[in-house]
């Protein structure tokens, strides 16, 4: 755990809580091998926070470890938190790899085959456009949460063998939660989902996000990182405040009178 909380902050932020089933050598291990690795990862969101949650567990569904922790920016919705998840377990595996191999010198890459179950379909609907079109992640830097999705594409592409990401049905646990009437992708799922759920209650709002070199470029407004809209951020940014100002003095209006309009229905 103090190997990851050294990582720079764009990294170790995702890790606010870790807890290994199985000793984390033989997780190591496990990757190294030829057997089947499953990844269950999810994301959840509530008004300007943000958490996400993931799941190992080997080939039977036993769970090998458990992580929560958020993603960071301005009011960080779903779609963001989803990349992230994910971005945080693909980060952990090659954290782990490289850990390990510096200790024991080892320069073998791991063989294991890697499933990855995700219950965002617009996800994995991107990256697929990014492996499609070589170019897609330079063009798209003015797209929503442009910053982590690049990131994440980058980061898949250290595996020598490209993981198996598969879509699964949210929330199937509403119904049944027992782990051996779900099926196994749906109870992992489910797990993850708590995961991100107990990010949501316990982690603060993380307004800034940490620059990622990879990144290279960030976009702040008034101590927040905005990742999204932003054509129409900046119009508020600029237009709002003197709009504000007319419409109070012009009705004699408080500025709560404002804030409380349904300027949408107009």
């Amino acid at each position: 755990m103090e190997y990851l909380l050294s990582q720079e902050e764009h990294i170790s932020q995702y890790y606010a809580q870790i807890e290994f089933l199985m000793v984390p050598m033989k997780i190591y291990e496990l990757f190294k091998s030829t057997k089947r690795v499953l990844i269950a990862t999810d994301g959840g969101a509530i008004p300007f926070k943000g958490s996400i949650g993931f799941v190992f567990a080997d080939e039977d569904g036993n769970i090998l470890l458990t992580c929560f922790g958020q993603p960071s920016g301005n009011d960080p919705l779903s779609f963001r938190s989803e990349i992230c998840a994910f971005l945080a377990a693909v980060r952990l595996i090659k954290l782990l790899t490289n850990y390990y191999d510096d200790r024991i010198e080892c320069n073998e890459t791991g063989m294991s085959k890697i499933q990855v179950y995700t219950d965002s379909l617009s996800m994995i609907k991107k990256l697929k456009a990014y492996d499609k079109y070589p170019t897609a992640s330079l063009t798209t830097v003015l797209d929503s949460e442009w910053d982590v999705l690049s990131a994440l594409h980058k980061a898949l592409q250290w595996f020598k063998t490209y993981p198996k990401i598969s879509w699964v049905k949210s929330h199937q646990d509403d119904k049944v939660y027992d782990k051996t009437e779900m099926p196994l992708d749906a109870y992992l799922n489910s797990e993850a989902d708590e995961l991100a759920t107990t990010g949501l209650k316990r982690l603060q709002e993380k307004p800034m996000v940490p620059m990622d070199p990879d990144t290279g470029i960030q976009f702040h407004i008034k101590g927040r990182t905005i990742t999204r809209d932003f054509k129409r951020t900046i119009r508020e940014t600029i237009q709002l405040p003197p709009l504000r100002k007319f419409y109070c003095e012009r009705f004699g209006w408080s500025e709560n009178i404002f804030d409380i309009i349904d300027w949408e229905i107009f």
